[in-house]
């Protein structure tokens, strides 16, 4: 690990997440990268299993892997991190091809997923609850195949104990219930519904029996469908987001103009303080908007390296 001291980066809260938008006096460490992009591995397509799309057909779960050469005893950090696309587009490659080995540059594994979407026509509260569930399992299922991984030889030196997932946009919003919805009494009553009816929590992706869990959330542009699923005993978090964001709200709105809820960055700053969560860190974007973290990614992977080397 190599830390230079090329200038600070301002965090509205270290020890624990704050409700302000201006940033306080708190600084970060700049790190600086251990070997170049160029030098990073990609592994592409790596199936991580399969499952059932909503509309009834069979879903390869595929995944990207990117890592530096560094030496075989040495342990590294994983990062899987998922593409956003409103439940309806994209894949790991069109947001993440280059910006991951990027990321891996710094020491990491980093892994980037597809998962489940729907190409729906017009998104009703019940579809776009149904694609949460089922991208929260096939997050859950993304981690799982490193845990069997890591148990069976562990052929990418992953350090166990970080372990960090998180993505853009929907890809926050789906990670992010794989982080807090973690246990069924959580959910609403129709959420939990979906739920049962998709699997359960876990689903049925692929290396059962493997704990799911991860050290923190990454999130950029996300939210949660309930607050309240954040507790004193929760994973930390690293919250980027616009301000100003029209798309999904900082504080509580609609996802997609349905009449399904999130609550966004900012409102989970706010919940995360309110209930004594530590180690959890909060970066608005001033005046900035839906795609700022990705726009602004140099601003975003400055502070997603030094969140994650705060866990050394």
């Amino acid at each position: 690990m190599i830390v230079i001291a090329l200038g600070v980066l301002a965090a509205v809260m270290l020890t624990g997440c704050g409700s302000q938008e201006e940033p306080s006096p708190k600084t970060v460490p700049v790190y600086k990268p251990v070997v170049t992009k160029n030098q990073v591995t990609v592994v592409r397509d790596v199936v991580y299993g399969s499952s059932k799309a909503i509309n009834g057909a069979t879903f390869v779960l595929k995944m990207d892997i990117y890592y530096p050469p560094m030496g075989a005893q040495q342990q590294r950090p994983l990062v899987i991190l998922v593409h956003g696309g409103g439940f309806a587009i994209g894949t790991n490659k069109s947001q993440w091809k280059d910006r991951a080995p990027e990321l891996a540059s710094y020491g990491f594994v980093v892994a980037c997923p597809d998962y489940r979407v729907g190409n729906y026509a017009y998104p009703t509260s019940a579809t776009i609850r149904t694609l949460i569930v089922q991208g929260m399992q096939d997050s859950r299922a993304a981690v799982r195949f490193f845990r069997q991984d890591i148990a069976q030889g562990n052929q990418y030196h992953i350090d166990p104990k970080r372990i960090f997932l998180g993505g853009f946009s929907a890809g926050a919003i789906v990670t992010g219930q794989a982080v807090y919805l973690d246990s069924l009494s959580k959910a609403d009553a129709e959420l939990r519904e979906v739920i049962v009816a998709q699997g359960g929590l876990e689903g049925n992706g692929g290396h059962p029996g493997y704990d799911s869990s991860v050290t923190a959330w990454i999130n950029m542009g996300g939210a949660l469908i309930d607050p309240k699923y954040i507790t004193a005993n929760s994973k930390p978090m690293i919250s980027i987001y616009g301000s100003n964001d029209p798309t999904v709200n900082p504080d509580d709105g609609y996802i997609l103009s349905t009449d399904c809820t999130g609550s966004g960055g900012r409102s989970l700053s706010k919940r995360a303080e309110s209930v004594g969560l530590g180690h959890c860190w909060v970066f608005p974007i001033m005046n900035g908007n839906h795609p700022s973290p990705m726009d602004q990614w140099e601003h975003s992977l400055a502070r997603i390296v030094a969140f994650i080397h705060s866990f050394d």
